[in-house]
Formats: structure tokens, sequence, C-alpha cells
């Protein structure tokens, strides 16, 4: 019988590594404001952030360059993973789906803990719904995948749409109730202890967005299908052979991205006003862009990663990629102890990007030295050893170790 064992170093894509470290600085920056902002309330009802100055710049910056962006990115490369996955689990192991399944209920498990004790804004429980649902499409034809691709974007914008439609009244009653609203969510944000964060995430924040988590599974679903189409077409394999395909796509994508950031910088600036479905246009703009602008951000590495030395310069930014899990609820951790500890609230969004930026340096640093001593994350290895039902080797001498014992029994 075959024994199925986890991606070795050698075996690893570095390309890929990258690209996930790249999209995980994207979702703290995302992130990290609505730890010391109640977010939620100028998302859902409508209420001006009232920045202004260096922070309204850094807000427009942030609509027109991150939000929604990097979960896209991050969601493309989850279905690339689960086809890289699944194709080497099908060579060393008789059960793939068993073991992919395991895999999948982890992290579901992992989704949960972090919703309900970290953050409701969590990622990875709509990442194990989602995962289950992708295995159904694995032996798909390449054809199938992409229709089911273009109808599921069509139909999460329809939803986006649908759930932004109002008369003027209804907008008007929207905001009062947010203006009501936001006082006091300043005032339990002001002086934070961690019960307090939890309950108010529970009780205030996850109701206000429940009605958008299954309009996010449909942008998470499709990304998906993207990364696994991408899989099953080989694009991450000799790019320095198909750079020039690459570079012609990625103009093309530039020539797509530039008008729809134009028209979201006019929008966003007033300069250009739609009256009261002015934030709801722009909220549907800034989603969409969210899939064309990842979709430039990947051909972008992808031609970075194509050049003849693009690796040494980039690596240090995979390192963080290759430990993504434990990095990511770390990110909510240190996010926490700021917010519960040192009382954050009310950082702007220029404070927010420095911060988020000064997170991340310590996240590479800290990354490259765990994985100059250690095989994976200490997360990753958890789960990888709840997936293969036994404790893996941790430490890059254990794994020496082993080695040494089988030539020695050879």
């Amino acid at each position: 019988m075959r024994n199925a064992n986890p991606v070795q170093r050698n075996e690893r894509n570095v390309g890929i590594d990258i690209l996930r470290g790249f999209a995980l600085l994207g979702i703290l920056i995302m992130n990290l404001p609505q730890f010391f902002n109640p977010s939620f309330v100028y998302g859902v009802y409508g209420v001006p952030t009232g920045s202004e100055g260096a922070d309204r710049v850094g807000d427009i910056l942030v609509k027109l360059f991150v939000e929604g962006k990097f979960f896209t990115i991050f969601s493309f490369l989850f279905g690339l993973g689960f086809y890289i996955f699944m194709s080497r689990a099908e060579a060393k192991s008789p059960r793939p789906n068993r073991l992919y399944l395991r895999r999948i209920t982890a992290l579901l498990l992992i989704g949960a803990l972090h919703f309900v004790f970290g953050w409701t804004g969590d990622i990875l429980h709509l990442y194990g719904i989602g995962g289950l649902l992708l295995l159904l499409f694995y032996r798909r034809r390449n054809k199938t995948i992409l229709v089911w691709i273009v109808s599921l974007v069509v139909v999460w914008f329809g939803m986006f749409g649908l759930s932004f439609i109002g008369t003027p009244e209804q907008a008007e009653k929207s905001l009062a109730e947010g203006l009501q609203l936001l006082p006091r969510m300043n005032a339990i944000l002001e002086n934070l202890t961690y019960p307090q964060w939890i309950d108010y995430q529970l009780r205030w924040v996850a109701p206000a967005l429940a009605a958008f988590e299954p309009i996010f599974l449909l942008a998470i679903l499709a990304m998906f299908l993207v990364g696994l189409y991408a899989g099953k077409r080989n694009w991450f394999s000799n790019l320095a052979a198909n750079r020039k395909t690459i570079r012609r796509v990625w103009l093309v994508s530039l020539t797509v991205n530039a008008p729809i950031v134009a028209v979201l910088a006019l929008l966003l600036t007033r300069s250009v006003d739609l009256g009261f479905r002015h934030e709801a246009v722009v909220t549907v703009l800034v989603q969409f862009s969210g899939i064309t602008m990842s979709l430039l951000y990947i051909l972008t590495f992808l031609l970075l990663l194509a050049r003849p030395k693009p690796i040494s310069w980039l690596r240090p930014i995979g390192y963080v990629g290759q430990m993504a899990l434990t990095n990511y609820l770390g990110q909510t951790v240190v996010c926490i102890v700021l917010g519960t500890v040192f009382h954050l609230h009310g950082v702007g969004s220029v404070q927010a990007i420095v911060l988020s930026l000064m997170i991340y340096v310590c996240q590479v640093a800290l990354s490259a030295l765990w994985l100059s001593r250690f095989r994976f994350g200490p997360l990753e290895w958890l789960w990888r050893t709840f997936t293969y039902l036994a404790p893996q080797p941790l430490r890059l001498r254990e794994k020496k170790a082993k080695e040494l014992d089988a030539v020695a029994d050879a």
C-alpha cells in the first residue's frame, strides 16, 4: 500500500508561497482597522467614516487597491492548492478523498473556533464549507468549470446588487439607525477587554454581517474554481516558457482595470455624485474590481517569477506564505492584544497601514527564523498531523535523522 505524506520542502512551488505571502499583507491591511473601529456600522448602515486629510486619501487608496482584492487572491490559491493536493494524494494514497475530507474538516473546525473566540470576519469557516463543495468539481471538464465560474460570478453580483436596492427613505432610515448605533459601538471599543471583544463580535458584528455570508461564499467558490482551472491548465508550471503569453494577458488585464480604477476614483472623491445610490454603486464596483484587480496582481507576480532571477528578493514574502495559516491567525492574536491591552480605538487609515506593515515585517522575520529550524509552521504541523492521522516530523533535523536511519537500514 502506498503511504500518503505531506508535500516536502523540495516539492513546494515557491511562487505560490510568495503570492500567498503577498495576499496576507493585503488581508492584514484590510482587516486591521476593523479591530479598532466599528467598521460594520460604516459598511452596513452607510454611515460616513468622517475621515479627513491623509486618512481620507488612505481610505480611497484602500478601496481602490486593497478591498476585495486579496481574499480573492487567497481564494484562487486555495483552489490551486486543492488541485495540487488532490493530484499528489492520488499518486500516494488509495483514498485521496478521505485525506482531503479530513484536511477540510480540520480547517472548518479551526475557522469555527477562530470565528467564536477570535474574529467574526474569519474566512476559514467559509473556506471549509466551500472546500467541501470544491470536491464535486475535481473531475469535471475544464469547460464545465468555466461555465460554473461565470454562473457563480453572475449570481454573486446579482445578489450583491440586490442587497443594496432600496428607496431614498430606506437609505435615510438605515443611516439614522447607524448614526444612533455608532456612539454605543465606539464606547465599547474605547476601553476594551477580551470578554467584551467576544461579546461585541458575536452580539453586534456577526448578526449585522450574517446576510452577506452566502454572498461571499459564492465569491469564494468562484475563485476556488478559477484556481482549480489554473491547476488543471498548469498555469504555474514552466513560467519562463510562457512569459510572452502571460505578458499579453497582463496587458489586457491592465487595460480592463485602468478605466475601472478611474471611475471608482471619481466616485470615491465625489467628483461624480449618484445621490442616495452612490454608496451602493461604489460598493458593487469595489467588489467587481476585487476580481479584475486580483487577476492583475496574480499576473504581475507571474511575470516577476518568470524572470531569470526572480526568487531571491521575493523569497522572504514566501516564508510568510509557507506559514499562511499560522500567520493569518497570528494577525488576529496581535490585533486583539493591541485592541485590548493598548486600546488603539480610533486608529486612522494611515496609522493602520503603517501598523500593518510593521506587523508584516515582523511576520516575515519570524517566519524565516522558524522555517530555518522547522519544516512547517506550528498550526500547519497540527493541520497536517490531523490530515494524515500521524505526527509529522517537525524539526528539520528529525527529517534528516529519519533519512539517515533509512540509509542505515538499507
